[in-house]
């Protein structure tokens, strides 16, 4: 049934052209999916499991307990040799979306070895069978065929930040690809494994790893998103969209995955630590908005160089520059601003139902091809408003007739000042609808069937 809001929505939308209204505050407050935040700073840390070396500093006994609030996690101290710690957060998170990582680490105090890894693993694996992978230049993340030593159970990726910069090389793992050898002060990335098998080599890049006390700690953000990996240390991107789908060995993307921190030490040793976790869910949507973004509009231009992504305040933020000088932001609350002359506009677009914008206007796109005669000439590019039921998408036609999607799954054909429904899988008008003189649409198992000159055709199915 067509509702007043819809018919209302339908006609705002169509008789307004797309404007740009400044919405941009320093106080607007945008936040993304929160996975975990934990600043490892108290006597206890809620979810997270702590194997092997690893402890909270601030707990009973810890070297932080005394000043309270100010602790760390730490997986291997200074006093013994061939430690291996893990800590891991024992909630699945979904692999649909991406993650950005980001994180304060320290290493220092010990005799110059070998580092610590943040990591994934298939979120199936239960909380008795999670492990801690070999000590030394396995960073705890990866076997070590020469010792025997298992690696984590059902790691998918391992990025290593190896100041003794073993985790490069053939000592641990696999190198089905070949390894560079020792690299000392890199980070480093290792693909799947469990227990002997896997882990194989996948790339590093030059970094320094230590810190050389607590105060000078690194502050590291990782993205992994749509399959690549971008890891920015201390401001700087050190490696950047590496493209993980393509690796040799990797295994299969799990459904769901949980995160952990581990470090290693072999004949030397050193403090590894780490503060201040934040962990959120990021969309591949960022991406495909952006990039299709333009090609709706002819005002905002083509892209100029590639998507860099930001953090503030903790949310991440995707930009895409154009070659007119302006830039397009999307931000994680679903928004996508426009910059233009030192002033920010709204686009009207959310890119968080980009995925529909696409399904929308290939529908809206079939009804026009199966009727063009029909509908007219298309009149500018697909728009999209919002109200109460959701986000919807309007195609004009220079006849004045418009086509709107609702993101119930409606489509409607806005003509003369009615509204007609040409489809919907939750259509009262399964049977018939007329729509024109000798265009009848039908709707049998949610298709939409068009009859013109007494040929069927079929018009392309609904667009959700």
């Amino acid at each position: 049934m067509i509702t007043y809001k819809k018919l209302l929505g339908i006609v705002t939308v169509f008789s307004l052209v797309l404007a740009l209204a400044l919405i941009c505050t320093a106080s607007t407050a945008r936040c993304d999916n929160t996975v975990d935040n934990e600043t490892f700073s108290k006597a206890t840390a809620s979810g997270w499991t702590l194997s092997g070396s690893a402890k909270l500093t601030a707990a009973s006994g810890g070297v932080d307990n005394v000043t309270g609030g100010s602790g760390w996690l730490r997986l291997t101290d200074n006093v013994t040799k061939n430690q291996a710690g893990s800590a891991v957060y024992g909630t699945a998170f979904t692999s649909v979306q991406g993650v950005q990582v980001s994180f304060t680490y320290a290493s220092y105090g010990g005799t110059g070895a070998d580092g610590l890894t943040f990591y994934l693993i298939d979120g199936a694996t239960g909380a008795s069978s999670i492990t801690t992978g070999a000590s030394g230049g396995a960073l705890g993340y990866s076997s070590n065929g020469l010792t025997g030593a298992n690696g984590v159970t059902n790691g998918y990726l391992g990025i290593g930040f190896d100041e003794g910069g073993y985790f490069s090389s053939s000592y641990v793992g696999t190198c089905s690809s070949g390894c560079p050898g020792i690299s000392p002060n890199s980070v480093a990335i290792r693909g799947s494994g469990n227990k002997l098998m896997g882990y194989n080599f996948l790339t590093n890049a030059p970094a320094t790893i230590a810190t050389g006390s607590r105060s000078g700690a690194n502050t590291v953000t990782i993205t992994i998103l749509d399959f690549k990996v971008t890891v920015v240390l201390n401001g700087k991107t050190v490696i950047n969209n590496y493209d993980i789908s393509t690796a040799i060995g990797q295994s299969s993307m799990p459904g769901t995955f949980k995160f952990g921190f581990s470090a290693g030490t072999g004949g030397s040793t050193n403090i590894h630590e780490i503060k201040n976790l934040s962990v959120t869910s990021v969309t591949a949507d960022y991406n495909l908005a952006l990039a299709t973004l333009y090609s709706l509009s002819n005002y905002f231009g083509t892209p100029y160089g590639s998507f860099t992504a930001y953090t503030y305040n903790t949310s991440m933020y995707y930009v895409q520059g154009l070659t007119n000088g302006n830039f397009l932001v999307a931000w994680s609350d679903g928004s996508i601003l426009l910059s233009s002359g030192g002033q920010w506009f709204s686009t009207g677009l959310y890119w968080k139902t980009f995925t529909d914008v696409m399904k929308a206007s290939q529908v809206i796109g079939n009804f026009y091809t199966t009727s063009a005669s029909f509908y007219g000439g298309l009149y500018g590019g697909l728009t999209q408003g919002l109200d109460a039921t959701g986000v919807y998408y309007v195609q004009g036609f220079n006849n004045g007739y418009a086509i709107v999607a609702w993101p119930d799954g409606y489509v409607y054909i806005y003509a003369g000042g009615t509204a007609y429904s040409t489809l919907g899988y939750q259509s009262a008008y399964e049977g018939t609808a007329y729509v024109g003189n000798g265009y009848i649409y039908t709707f049998t198992n949610g298709l939409a069937n068009v009859y013109s000159g007494g040929v069927l055709g079929n018009n392309g199915a609904f667009w959700k």
